[in-house]
């Protein structure tokens, strides 16, 4: 059984003109591979910083793939321990 939450923080600026923001994301899992055996707890945490744009638009569309870089290298993370 595979049970686990991923959470987004909240994007901030990493600079005074706010030219750069930081984006996080966790995820928290827990997998149990059957009766008996003890299951296997990972947390793990990506951070990625994007650009703000001219326009809200443009910031957004580059939040959302600064989220979908980090949510990508966690889950590859998550795959790596899980293996093991």
């Amino acid at each position: 059984m595979l049970d686990g939450e991923v959470r987004a923080t909240v994007p901030g600026p990493t600079t005074a003109t706010a030219a750069t923001w930081r984006i996080a994301i966790e995820l928290r899992v827990r997998f149990t591979p059957g009766a008996g055996t003890p299951a296997i707890e990972r947390t793990i945490r990506r951070e990625s910083d994007f650009l703000g744009g001219t326009d809200p638009l443009e910031t957004e569309g580059r939040r959302a793939l600064a989220l979908r870089r980090a949510a990508a290298d966690a889950g590859r993370e998550l795959l790596r321990a899980l293996e093991r």
